[in-house]
């Protein structure tokens, strides 16, 4: 009986982790390598198309690259924010007050540069060409988000109107 109900919870276990893969991985991983693709095509659609025509990667190998991206640049975000946050010195209530955000500046910076590498690496482009791929994915990152924030911002005052 205990062996029947160790399988049962072991099935229960592991859909539930397929499903949290699912969920928290493979879907914004995808998202990110569809938008890591259109930066690229814009990049090529651009006026820098004359010094460098970069291939698309494939899906696959985008989601490979945002993958990367993402590990490398979690260990700078974390570095780097434990060295600015023993720099400013901030309290407790200073953070929670709104002085954060000064606290994610350098890892946003640095992280930029870590993120050019790793496309400069694994797309086998040059340094420059890696930055201006990825200043089109923060700026195709910045559209949606604004369109997201535009959304939430209709949404939250027809439901105030609504109350």
């Amino acid at each position: 009986m205990a062996l029947e109900e160790l399988i049962s919870n072991l099935r229960e276990s592991s859909a539930s982790l397929f499903f949290a893969l699912v969920i928290f991985f493979l879907i914004p991983t995808a998202i990110g390598a569809l938008i890591l693709r259109k930066a690229v095509s814009m990049f090529n659609k651009g006026v820098y198309a004359e010094e460098q025509d970069v291939r698309m990667p494939s899906l696959f190998k985008a989601m490979g690259i945002l993958f990367i991206a993402t590990f490398i640049c979690y260990i700078v975000w974390f570095i780097s924010g434990y060295v600015s946050q023993s720099y400013f010195l901030l309290s407790p209530e200073e953070l929670r007050s709104g002085y954060i955000l000064l606290l994610m500046i350098p890892p946003v910076v640095i992280g930029f540069f870590a993120y050019s590498g790793v496309v400069c690496w694994l797309m086998s482009v040059t340094y420059g060409t890696g930055m201006l791929i990825v200043l089109n994915d923060y700026i195709v990152r910045f559209v949606i988000l604004l369109i997201l924030g535009g959304i939430s911002f209709v949404l939250d005052g027809i439901r105030l109107s609504l109350s």
